[in-house]
């Protein structure tokens, strides 16, 4: 059971870490905003805090925590675990009502079954977990690629550091718009696809020379730590689709 506590939550605009790597690039300790929105002063956020665990573990420091609430389309704010806990502060923008809707929350991209109602002001722990087997916020039918593509720009949070023309325009990882084409050209001896899929699943077994924003060390295994096979498989068939 939630316990549930009060603490002074002061007005901020909150900015979300959110990274998830593909591509052999992405951003280090980071908050991005999923999409901007003006806050409304006289609505006090709502905070909550708590645990991460993954397949009964305590979750990697990077992996995605992301918080939805009911009615609004994709995230409202993503953070990053640091020591195995997470701090989300959920703010209602102006144009909208938020008080007493529910908000949801996953991990990486894997659906929790923890949800609380939003309040004016309000503070609680919820401790989240998820295994390996959870559902993925991918669509389960149709193309792979495609689920690959609500992935990259959805829960997995890739369009946040990474450029794909005419999808997302993220600055902080290398651009990713071409990567079906050019990545067998990256690692000597690896085809596209197998690059493309070590650089999700070990972002730090090579960083590719002469590649604008590839900078080593601010790529780890933890941000994608809560991805599933089939979640990589649909990533890999959205990025080798990138020529």
């Amino acid at each position: 059971m939630r316990s549930k506590f009060w603490m002074i939550a002061g007005l901020v605009s909150a900015t979300l870490l959110v990274i998830a790597a593909c591509g052999g690039g992405s951003g280090p300790t980071k908050t991005v905003e999923p999409t901007e929105v003006i806050v409304d002063p006289g609505a006090p956020p709502h905070v909550f805090v708590g645990t991460v665990s993954v397949d009964g573990s305590a979750a990697p420091d990077g992996t995605v925590v992301t918080a939805f609430i009911e009615g609004k389309t994709g995230p409202v704010i993503q953070a990053e675990v640091s020591d195995g806990r997470y701090k989300l502060m959920v703010e209602q923008p102006k144009d909208a009502e938020y008080d007493g809707k529910a908000v949801t929350f996953t991990v990486s991209n894997l659906e929790t079954t923890s949800t609380v109602p939003w309040e004016f002001g309000g503070a609680n722990e919820v401790n989240l977990s998820v295994s390996s087997g959870s559902v993925s916020t991918g669509d389960d039918g149709g193309d792979l690629a495609a689920q690959g593509r609500d992935i990259f720009t959805g829960g997995g949070g890739c369009g946040a550091c990474h450029t794909v023309e005419g999808i997302s325009s993220g600055v902080v990882g290398p651009d990713l718009t071409h990567i079906g084409a050019e990545g067998e050209s990256r690692k000597p001896g690896m085809s596209s696809k197998d690059y493309i899929t070590e650089s999700i699943r070990d972002p730090e077994a090579f960083v590719a020379p002469d590649v604008e924003r590839a900078i080593p060390g601010i790529m780890t295994q933890g941000i994608t730590a809560g991805l599933s096979d089939a979640d990589v498989d649909a990533l890999v068939a959205f990025l080798l689709e990138q020529k």
